[in-house]
């Protein structure tokens, strides 16, 4: 597992010190090295609370930034804010990649640079602050990792222009 200085790194990227690392080291940790114990010590619940964390998240600072935009516009911004391809960039970012455990098989086939486990992580990392310290916390997090693209996205949607 990773050591305490690539946590204390990764906690001040995220603006958040967990104060029981086992969350974190579950957040980082895939399926493939979690046996038979799948589910229980894999990031994968936490993923599915993340999600859905993450998505109020966006909505509640979408609504303070773009107090103009309608319901339609808004939730252009937040797909275009909350994808695989968007938050792969944030974990690349953040340098996660190497921190994430997997298997052997994983590893060498690349999963620790493939977007979908990186934008997993992202959100299973945002799941396990929010188990720990709640909404509020994850709120400065989203607002640190997102506050440029919050800020600068656009309500449009490349197939109705089309």
């Amino acid at each position: 597992m990773s050591g305490d200085e690539d946590f204390a790194r990764l906690e001040k990227a995220l603006g958040y010190q967990f104060k029981d690392h086992t969350w974190i080291e579950r957040a980082l940790t895939h399926r493939s090295v979690s046996g038979k114990n799948q589910g229980k010590n894999d990031y994968e619940r936490l993923e599915f609370l993340g999600d859905a964390v993450l998505d109020l998240a966006i909505a509640h600072l979408l609504l303070e930034m773009h107090p103009e935009a309608n319901e339609g516009e808004l939730s252009k911004m937040r797909a275009a804010l909350v994808n695989t391809s968007s938050l792969a960039d944030i974990a690349k970012n953040l340098e996660l990649g190497p921190l994430i455990r997997l298997s052997r098989g994983e590893q060498a086939s690349g999963g620790s640079e493939r977007p979908s486990i990186l934008a997993d992580v992202i959100e299973a990392l945002l799941g396990a602050q929010y188990r720990e310290a709640g909404f509020d916390a994850v709120l400065k997090t989203v607002s640190l990792l997102f506050d440029k693209e919050i800020s600068e996205v656009q309500p449009s949607d490349p197939k109705t222009e089309l």
